[in-house]
């Protein structure tokens, strides 16, 4: 059975319908114009989506413009492929050649200048990743779409795992050994290194007081003889009594240590790996990349799909080397006060942050643990009364309209080609 397929048969009817018309419109632009503008809006999922379409053109020879915006224009002379937007803006652009949207929200149901694949179930990458293979084999390229689904939080399975448009992606995956599942404790590549330092690799959950500290882990596991024996073995060494207790032990720590409710599968569930790509851990890359994101911008991530190798030594070198120790004290600093302050600008409520450099995973957990308040936007102040705020946030918090808004009354200045603008309370 081929990869295309396998893939046919892994994901359901819905599905299908809502990938194909889509497809079917790339495919048709790509043999009559071979070339496409291609609009991103910039957070990470929407980035490795068009790195994952990029793969996919340069292997065909398709010519294409990349322009990354927060707004894309109201008229597009196309054809153009839209990633990473509301589908209700298919409203309110106009294009005149054939042209997608690729985001989130309920497809539109009246009649549209463009094709809409949108859904709140998936990552943008997995949709993407979905649609083109209606059209050919992806290839490995298709795991980084998991990276992204992990960064956006759609395995919400019982178990922790991918459901829907991203379930037919491993199971394709897995057919071909690419990635392999696993479930257990979720610590980062736990299947290649011991347990302390899986402990101290681990983000997304951050794990207050284990996280990038291996002297820390060690003294955990010793403080319980019943997990004392996983030191120095990897996951496939442990036994299950062991590893349960682990679960147990973190799940409490979490809970702890947060200011909010946290949910077990964020650290009991399906964990993906990899023994082929350069990504081992794709739950780890996450965190890899946004860092990468924060600090170098968001153009490197669009040769991902081209040159992963190359792209994510050179991300992961950064963040293992400095930026996730330097980023973990920073956590732990916010964590130990009892409560930050907030300001309300032109309508957003902030939480205001000191400023560090890798915003995007400095503003996730500290959401997670509870730092960050579930109705408020981190604002890194880095200058009076101008405050570093995620693009990704922004939409996702206050919506598309008053996001237009904002930056339509100069309110908020967008940083090009970076993940985050500045708001701006003398422009408010």
């Amino acid at each position: 059975m081929s990869l295309d397929e396998a893939f046919a048969r892994a994901i359901t009817e819905k599905e299908a319908a809502l990938l194909r018309p889509a497809a079917t419109q790339i495919s048709a632009a790509s043999k009559e114009y071979g070339f496409f503008e291609v609009y991103v809006y910039p957070a990470l999922d929407p980035i490795i989506a068009s790195s994952i379409l990029l793969y996919v053109l340069n292997r065909f020879k398709i010519r294409y413009s990349v322009y990354i915006t927060p707004l894309p224009p109201k008229d597009i002379s196309g054809p153009a492929v839209l990633i990473g937007y509301p589908a209700s803006i298919a409203y309110e652009v106009n294009v005149k050649r054939t042209s997608v949207l690729v985001g989130y929200g309920e497809p539109p149901t009246g009649i549209t200048s463009l094709t809409v694949t949108a859904s709140n179930d998936a990552s943008v990458s997995g949709l993407m990743t979905g649609l083109l293979s209606e059209l050919t084999v992806v290839g490995p390229v298709a795991a980084y779409s998991l990276v992204a689904g992990f960064w956006k939080g759609t395995n919400r399975g019982k178990k922790g795992e991918f459901t829907g448009v991203e379930a037919g992606i491993i199971e394709v995956l897995s057919l071909e050994n690419i990635i392999e599942a696993l479930f257990s404790v979720k610590l980062v590549q736990w299947l290649f290194e011991p347990t302390e330092h899986a402990l101290a690799f681990t983000w997304l959950p951050y794990l207050p007081g284990l996280t990038e500290d291996v002297s820390a882990s060690k003294k955990f596991l010793e403080s319980d003889p019943r997990l004392s024996e996983l030191k120095g073995k990897t996951v496939e060494e442990a036994s299950e009594e062991a590893i349960a207790l682990l679960g147990e032990k973190l799940y409490e720590l979490l809970k702890s240590e947060s200011r909010v409710p946290r949910r077990p599968t964020e650290i009991i569930g399906m964990s993906y790996y990899s023994r082929r790509l350069p990504v081992r851990d794709l739950r780890e890359a996450a965190s890899v990349l946004a860092c990468s994101a924060s600090i170098k911008g968001l153009e490197p991530l669009l040769g991902f799909g081209l040159a992963d190798k190359l792209v994510y030594s050179a991300a992961y070198m950064s963040f293992r080397s400095q930026q996730a120790r330097i980023l973990s004290q920073y956590i732990k600093r916010l964590l130990d006060e009892e409560k930050r302050p907030t300001r309300r600008v032109s309508g957003v409520e902030l939480t205001v942050l000191p400023y560090t450099n890798c915003i995007l995973c400095a503003e996730k957990e500290l959401r997670s643990l509870g730092v960050v308040k579930p109705e408020s936007l981190a604002g890194f102040q880095y200058d009076e009364g101008k405050y570093l705020v995620s693009m990704e946030s922004l939409i996702e918090h206050i919506g598309y309209e008053k996001l237009e808004e904002l930056i339509n009354n100069k309110c908020l200045d967008y940083v090009n080609n970076y993940p985050y603008g500045v708001l701006n309370e003398e422009q408010c």
